[in-house]
């Protein structure tokens, strides 16, 4: 009787410990004595060997190119995500995690060595991309810049950026709402010290843009929630720049260099 007895009690403690597996799997917890869902966030990680931290710890170390890390079980507050490798800008991100909801990012680490490919005045390609950036003029708001989706363009006026949405009103982006859910159009994204000299959408993306100004060129991540990341492409002191397809081209004076961005 006693071992059938133990047996029966096997099962159920099994059963048991099978279900709390499954709970905790769910996203589900317990906090202050009531069964709530957690939340989760995703982010897809360019670079393999890239370290995640999670508020200030360390996470995880991705073993492929573009892994996505799935970060779940969160509580409900704010937590810091950065994403570092080695020879890279790190990427940074405080996310207020709701319970039962997801959060998505889409991480970007650019060098920080520039490996700017140096074009000769001799050739063809100086004089052709040369005689555009000379000729090329800031985005206004009669004739704004778009990405390549058409949801958002931008333009520059008195060195501050302007973005405006297109995209459908059931996904405005956070950086055109208030904090009442009021959105508008256009917004500022950001003022500059000093005069813009030029102005791209990233290649085949429209969460960053490319931005020169007196002393560097930059990446901008369009959305200003959780820290807005900025990161060096190069440093210059005159920056002129021209965007063609992937390929960046930098002129400051006489030299002019390019960089396929990634």
């Amino acid at each position: 009787m006693k071992i059938r007895n133990s047996h029966m009690y096997s099962i159920v403690s099994g059963i048991i410990l099978a279900l709390i597996i499954v709970f905790f799997t769910a996203g589900y917890r317990i906090e202050n004595f009531k069964i709530v869902r957690a939340s989760i966030i995703e982010i897809n990680v360019p670079h393999e060997g890239s370290v995640i931290y999670l508020n200030n710890k360390e996470y995880k170390t991705t073993k492929i190119p573009n892994q996505k890390i799935r970060i779940s079980g969160l509580p409900q507050k704010t937590h810091s995500i950065i994403v570092a490798k080695e020879g890279n800008w790190p990427w940074t991100k405080d996310v207020y995690a709701k319970r039962n909801e997801k959060y998505s990012f889409n991480v970007w680490n650019i060098s920080e060595v520039t490996g700017m490919e140096l074009v000769e005045k001799s050739s063809s390609e100086y004089a052709e991309k040369s005689a555009l950036i000379t000729s090329q003029k800031l985005p206004t708001e009669e004739n704004s810049l778009y990405s390549t989706d058409r949801k958002m363009s931008l333009y520059v006026k008195n060195s501050t950026v302007y973005v405006t949405w297109y995209g459908d009103v059931d996904s405005v982006p956070s950086l055109f709402c208030d904090n009442n859910k009021a959105c508008k159009r256009t917004v500022p994204l950001i003022s500059l010290a000093k005069d813009v000299s030029g102005i791209f959408f990233y290649p085949n993306t429209n969460d960053r843009i490319i931005i020169s100004s007196e002393g560097y060129v930059s990446a901008l991540e369009i959305a200003k929630e959780g820290n807005q990341n900025f990161q060096y492409i190069t440093l210059s002191q005159n920056p002129s720049i021209y965007l063609s397809e992937n390929t960046l081209y930098v002129k400051d004076g006489e030299a002019m260099g390019k960089l396929v961005l990634q």
